[in-house]
């Protein structure tokens, strides 16, 4: 998928990306804003990591890191100038 992300981008002339919007953040900023230990109540071990989460960090560096909104964590945090999870029901105006 994160290759056809980027054909797809090729084909269009390889614009600039303003926002970059995903269900679950880039995996650092989980290793850093979460405890390892909640992974143990979704059943899997406290080494485990989402591989989506490693594609979405990948894809947002590669795209120059631009403004960035996800989801999944349920806390409200900023994880960059412009980059943010959002909490339940949250909106962000950017």
């Amino acid at each position: 998928e994160r290759d056809r992300l980027f054909d797809n981008l090729m084909v269009l002339g390889n614009p600039k990306v303003d926002l970059l919007v995903t269900h679950i953040p880039p995996d650092w900023v989980i290793r850093k804003y979460f405890d390892p230990t909640m992974k143990l109540d979704f059943n899997v071990t406290i080494d485990w990591t989402d591989l989506n989460g490693l594609i979405v960090e990948d894809v947002w560096n590669r795209l120059e890191k631009p403004a960035m909104v996800c989801g999944h964590m349920h806390r409200d945090i900023q994880f960059a100038e412009n980059a943010y999870i959002l909490d339940i029901y949250q909106v962000r105006y950017m």
